[in-house]
């Protein structure tokens, strides 16, 4: 059976490429395509907004760590000072525990988890996540 060629209206397009079979396009067809461009558009927006809002997650679980590298307490002129943000803020008022179980005792001597004890010297510092920094100024 061989295909009819119908004329061509204002609403409709024929496609045809030599030896194969007619297509005719109308509006409906057209619209069909439109809603498959609009849907995959959406899909991609989708994916786009899904790794933005990754690296920002990303970014915004970096930013406390970073901050935890820069504060904690230090042995300074034999007193035991509080820092944050790498500045100092004042003088520690009270015994310190970090996050990893280590205390730090206002005269400077720090208290490990498995009940070893070290003094801190001048310049040495004790960040808030417990990491133990030698000679810090």
């Amino acid at each position: 059976m061989r295909p009819v060629l119908c004329p061509p209206k204002p609403d409709a397009v024929l496609l045809a490429a030599p030896g194969s079979n007619v297509v005719k396009e109308n509006l409906f067809t057209s619209f069909i395509h439109i809603k498959e461009v609009f849907v995959t558009m959406v899909n991609y927006r989708n994916i786009t907004l899904a790794v933005v809002g990754l690296f920002l997650s990303v970014s915004f679980l970096a930013t406390p760590s970073m901050a935890v590298e820069k504060d904690g307490v230090m042995m300074k002129s034999g007193k035991m000072i509080r820092v944050t943000e790498g500045k100092e803020i004042g003088r520690m008022d009270r015994e310190t525990t970090m996050s990893n179980g280590t205390r730090v005792m206002m005269n400077g001597k720090m208290l490990m988890k498995d009940g070893k004890e070290v003094q801190l010297q001048e310049g040495q510092a004790v960040m808030l996540d417990g990491k133990f920094i030698e000679g810090s100024k």
